[in-house]
């Protein structure tokens, strides 16, 4: 018999399969199959819908090709990679399913599997850069327009039509659909349908960012894991709409240097703090318009792009002639847009205008530099905008001068009233490109453990920084461009991030299920309960000395054990890697 391989079918598929999206192969009376294709994609296979002698098998993956269809029936001959299904139906000997028993009907966008990554403490998402792309589909049951993934306001006005949740829902399945399709242009579906401006007229890109930023959405993460570099991810759902993801390969490794020119407009959530002089008020379209001019001057006129910084960008990297810094392709950073954007162009090409939370910014790619990095430590001294006289940035840089006159008298305070102000201890690495380009200039020009003379205004604090031994750099972690997957999980995570109650259950259960798998004697397993007993143990203590507690009750329980320790640490971590993917 002939089975039909359907790479995605759902309720929002419209229009007719082609056979770029199908893989059709001969099975053999035995139920083997002949295809070396369907040979390789058997183990992909997820669910099969029977109608009459076909069989469609529903594959999830990506990169699927088309195969000559095969049978020892008469065919209306060879078939071309486009044909429709319904084209097919014509046939009088042949009729493929009818498309709308293609159609699986869900409110819910099916899960991916939870991830391993869940097993890792957090900490390791720290270490691991993700390059993707993404289409948004938002509904009316979404909240607000802040953009997606971002923590610092920035949101946009509504943009076209609101769509009920399930046609959301459909729309992004159908995409969803056509994304998976061998010669789909991820890009330009999302050009064309996603509802992120920030991303969208950008082909959807988020460039390369670390893995934590979206801790928040565990659901993303579990269908990131399950996606293969270069495919779409299916339909996730969170609190901006429904998405689709595409995992972009990640760039060779080269180091990336840019300028930047910022053109700031009053929804740019960062535009005003970050200005290199007054602020000015205009609206984004205004700002859009000003900054395709500053484009057109760059590209066409050919106008120096150094002299277009210093007229039009409002962004205080303008003291350094719009300098980005330089960094690696396989380095997170605070602009994984524009250097995602930099990386694909030639030395000297203009990039943009690309939305950011600074404004529009036009970008040219300039020769990789060689970079500095220089460790600091700082006293740092908050302002706010509220109504407190004390809270001003007025008043607060009167304080902050009164603490640098004190640090010039007695520089051995640094210490004491950095723990007073704020930070102790805290080293940061100042570099060109990232952040204050004033606090760059200043550290440069101290000395190992020289002080600032003069406290330096930041985004909202003042602060006076201290030039640290070169020795004083810590060595990165390699990052990977893979999220992790621990063979056992870490039983350090799962105590911090348990409440009390659910530690207390965890192990009434733990034991429970020891005294039958593991055949305890009796005096065994009662003494087993006891240890692992920790009702009333846990309350009013840190995550660190909870930590203390649990190993010190384990410890006590390898000793009730003797010889069926090693099975019970495997119990133990069975049940822990259960708990810590089921969150």
């Amino acid at each position: 018999m002939i089975s039909v391989s359907v790479i995605h079918a759902s309720e929002g598929l419209k229009g007719d399969l082609t056979l770029s999206s199908i893989v059709v192969t001969q099975r053999e009376q035995g139920g083997s199959t002949s295809s070396p294709a369907a040979r390789a994609d058997r183990g992909r296979t997820s669910s099969k819908l029977r109608w009459g002698k076909w069989v469609c098998l529903i594959i999830l993956g990506c990169g699927q090709k088309t195969c000559a269809i095969e049978s020892t029936e008469a065919l209306p001959g060879p078939i071309a990679e486009g044909a429709t299904l319904a084209a097919l139906s014509r046939s009088d000997n042949h009729r493929f399913p009818n498309q709308t028993q293609l159609v699986t009907r869900s409110s819910i966008p099916p899960r991916s599997p939870p991830g391993r990554w869940r097993l890792a403490p957090p900490e390791e998402l720290e270490n691991v850069l993700l390059r993707l792309s993404h289409i948004l589909i938002r509904h009316d049951g979404v909240k607000g327009r802040s953009a997606p993934f971002d923590f610092t306001g920035w949101k946009h006005d509504g943009e076209g039509q609101a769509k009920s949740r399930s046609d959301a829902m459909a729309l992004a399945e159908q995409i969803a659909a056509d994304a998976r399709l061998p010669r789909a242009n991820f890009a330009e579906l999302a050009r064309k349908f996603s509802d992120d401006a920030t991303s969208r007229d950008l082909g959807g890109t988020l460039g390369a960012v670390r893995a934590d930023r979206f801790m928040l959405w565990p659901q993303l993460l579990d269908a990131i894991q399950a996606t293969e570099k270069g495919c779409t991810s299916p339909v996730v759902e969170t609190d901006y709409g429904f998405h689709i993801f595409k995992r972009l390969i990640p760039h060779a490794e080269e180091r990336v240097s840019g300028q930047r020119i910022v053109i700031n407009h009053d929804a740019a959530p960062w535009g005003s703090a970050t200005m290199g002089h007054a602020v000015v008020h205009r609206s984004r379209q205004q700002a859009w318009d000003l900054a395709n001019k500053v484009s057109h001057l760059a590209r066409v006129d050919r106008v120096p792009f150094s002299e277009l910084v210093a007229r039009f960008s409002e962004h205080w990297s303008v003291q350094d002639s719009g300098a980005l810094g330089s960094w690696s392709t396989l380095e997170a950073s605070p602009f994984p847009v524009q250097l995602d954007l930099l990386g694909r162009a030639a030395a000297g090409e203009i990039v943009g205008p690309v939305e950011t939370r600074f404004g529009y910014e036009v970008l040219r790619r300039v020769p990789a530099a060689t970079e500095t990095q220089i460790p600091v430590t700082s006293i740092v001294l908050r302002f706010s905008g509220s109504q407190s006289a004390e809270a001003s940035e007025v008043s607060v840089h009167e304080l902050a001068k009164r603490v640098s006159d004190q640090l010039m008298l007695d520089p051995g305070q640094f210490e004491a009233l950095q723990a007073k102000f704020c930070c102790k201890g805290v080293v940061e690495v100042v570099r060109e490109g990232s952040g204050n380009p004033g606090v760059a200039r200043t550290v440069r020009g101290l000395k190992p453990n020289e002080i600032a003379r003069e406290p330096i205004r930041d985004v909202s604090s003042w602060m006076i920084p201290r030039r640290l031994d070169a020795a004083a750099l810590t060595r990165s972690a390699a990052l990977n461009v893979e999220l992790p997957t621990p063979q056992s999980p870490d039983q350090n995570h799962w105590i911090r991030t348990s409440h009390d109650v659910e530690l207390v259950q965890a192990f009434a259960t733990i034991a429970r299920h020891a005294s039958g798998e593991l055949n305890l004697e009796p005096q065994v397993a009662e003494a087993l309960t006891r240890t692992l007993d920790l009702r009333g143990k846990l309350t009013g203590l840190n995550a660190t000395e909870r930590v203390a507690l649990v190993f010190q009750t384990e410890a006590a329980a390898r000793n009730v054990l003797g010889t069926h320790l090693d099975a019970f640490r495997k119990l133990e971590n069975r049940y822990i890697e259960q708990q810590l993917l089921s969150r």
